[in-house]
């Protein structure tokens, strides 16, 4: 349907249905778009744009019908009711863009608006979407598709309270220069898309901080893949803003062309930590009213001060605890190091723990962020604070969606995403073992749905799918990647016998008698095999094998093919060129 920028963050907050399922996901708006009125006048606003189209999403992320107040409003449905299965609809999306449509779907959960460019699956027709969460006002998060972003960003001007957004995309150059700003950068920091593009990056830094981002700059070019700094940036105003910089520098093979660089505002948490310095007093107030957790930690690792949060979540006071109170047993070490790293050595970590709810015993994934408090007078450690956020749900959903992008929709297996990434962590350099796939195209697929219709030809394909993934090894992955074509891949080098053996299963399971619901139908397949151990080989070996299944298909079907260099050799000749050297068999 539509690919976003990855330019939205957000902190989604939710509550559990009593049996423990997803059915009551929270979406309760803590942005100031939590006016009811504002986020219905946007609406209204945006469909008055010429060439608007909607669609809506259940709180499950299902797509659902237009509620009485949308039609209401006389516009028309995006996507003429293809519902892509039923669920979140991925199906007409890029399928490369898929996983950035998940962070403009959390956006507009959490803060109520969320707007990018997109684009349609196999077009470059740039479309504008615009996501208003409408959940508990009318039971859909509206998606509103075409018009333009402006309009948006104009109804915002007028309201005095702004919700700055909290994560930034920049992406640069080796030298350091500003090749593309998101539109967050806009709302948070004042400087315009224009105004940023071409310069150098130490241009919006704060002077004091050059050294630092430069060595964090260089040490990524010349190191590790992750360079991480927190820095202040300069605002279009002249006020100095905390940014935690995630710099990422891609492998050769892989470079897209720039850098990117992940921006987390961390000026809250950077004021916190600064007024542990200046009295208990005002570090106190500032601390109790934030929406996160907070430790601190003397030079003997126990506990001097805990905020409300912490305090209600695990129970944990300053009355002589320890860094690792509330903590889950297993995940006690890393937290204790992580301290006693920011104490003696002052280094900042972030690390994932479980904490236990005082309040349910319930165990909770929260994210901390350990920094030292630098050092007194004498040189001697000051102690460390963190500050922990609960990712619970948050993990749990970006999970869901993660599995949901990268499976069929119709079938249940995995689809070509997942096959492709399978593919890409199966050949990495140094892994070894290799890959074999076995490629197939059902035969007499069209009579089918000639002669039935769609609805029994995709019963046929689940039908099929399933009895495939039933009978192949549990390591092995099978993927549909479009139409009736199906890929079984297993993580080893095959032999010639061993792919004979597999094929010829696979042609037993798919030629047999299948009831469709009031006919039965008989189908085979036309099977390509390819193999290879070499890194980074995936599209190589899975053309390869796409090859040999139309060596099959033009010799009948219903048999096998192993694809050979002569096989190879004679693509590259004449593409329609038959290669008596091609390893083959007819199914018995």
């Amino acid at each position: 349907m539509f690919a976003v920028s990855p330019a939205d963050d957000a902190r989604v907050e939710f509550s559990s249905s009593k049996d423990g399922g997803p059915s009551d996901l929270g979406h309760r708006v803590t942005s100031r778009w939590s006016n009811f009125d504002l986020r219905r006048d946007l609406v209204r606003a945006l469909v008055r744009q010429a060439g608007v189209s909607a669609l809506c999403l259940d709180e499950t992320n299902a797509l659902c019908a237009l509620p009485p107040e949308i039609l209401e409003l006389d516009v028309g449905t995006f996507g003429d009711g293809d519902d892509g299965g039923g669920s979140v609809p991925f199906a007409l999306i890029r399928e490369s863009d898929q996983p950035a449509v998940l962070a403009s779907l959390l956006r507009a959960r959490s803060h109520g608006v969320a707007d990018a460019r997109v684009h349609r699956t196999g077009s470059e027709e740039e479309l504008v979407v615009h996501f208003v969460n409408m959940l508990d006002e009318w039971g859909v998060l509206v998606i509103l598709v075409g018009g333009a972003l402006r309009p948006l960003l104009e109804h915002d001007a007028g309201v005095p309270e702004r919700a700055l957004p909290r994560r930034l995309i920049h992406h640069r150059d080796r030298t350091g220069r500003v090749l593309w700003v998101d539109d967050a950068t806009e709302l948070l920091l004042g400087w315009t898309r224009e105004e940023m593009v071409g310069q150098p990056t130490m241009r919006f830094i704060d002077p004091a901080d050059h050294q630092r981002g430069m060595a964090s700059w260089v040490g990524m070019l010349t190191g590790g893949r992750i360079e991480r700094s927190r820095i202040r940036y300069l605002t279009a105003t002249g006020d100095r803003r905390w940014l935690e910089a995630t710099v990422t520098n891609f492998d050769a093979d892989s470079d897209p062309g720039y850098i990117e660089v992940e921006l987390i505002d961390v000026h809250d948490e950077m004021m916190a930590l600064s007024a542990a310095k200046f009295g208990e007093a005002q570090f106190d107030a500032l601390t109790e009213s934030l929406p996160v957790g907070v430790i601190q930690v003397d030079a003997d690792g126990e506990v001097a001060y805990v905020n409300r949060w912490m305090r209600d979540l695990t129970g944990v006071d300053a009355r002589g605890g320890t860094c690792c109170d509330g903590v889950v047993s297993d995940d006690r070490e890393i937290v204790e190091h992580a301290f006693a790293a920011a104490i003696s050595t002052a280094s900042s970590t972030n690390v994932d723990a479980r904490l236990i709810s005082a309040a349910n015993g319930q165990h909770r994934h929260c994210r901390l962020r350990i920094r030292p408090l630098g050092l007194d007078e004498d040189g001697h450690s000051l102690g460390a604070i963190a500050s922990i956020e609960d990712v619970t749900e948050t993990r749990a959903l970006h999970t869901r969606l993660f599995d949901q992008i990268r499976t069929d929709s119709l079938t249940g297996v995995a689809n070509r995403l997942a096959l492709n990434e399978w593919l890409g962590e199966h050949l990495l350099e140094g892994v070894g073992g290799g890959v074999t796939l076995l490629y197939f195209d059902l035969d007499g697929f069209k009579l089918v749905n000639d002669r039935f219709g769609h609805e029994a030809g995709d019963r046929l394909l689940r039908e099929i799918a399933t009895a495939i993934e039933r009978a192949i090894d549990p390591d092995d992955l099978i993927a549909r990647i479009g139409g009736d074509e199906f890929v079984v891949a297993r993580s080893h080098l095959m032999d010639d016998d061993g792919c004979a053996r597999l094929a010829q299963h696979v042609l037993d399971i798919v030629d047999c008698d299948i009831d469709l619901g009031g006919a039965t139908v008989r189908v085979g397949c036309s099977i390509g095999i390819a193999r290879t151990g070499m890194p980074g080989g995936g599209p190589i070996v899975l053309s390869d094998a796409d090859h040999a299944m139309y060596h099959s298909k033009r010799n009948g079907g219903h048999r096998w093919t192993i694809h050979t260099d002569a096989l190879r050799a004679a693509r590259d000749s004449d593409p329609s060129e038959q290669s008596s050297e091609a390893h083959q068999s007819v199914g018995a």
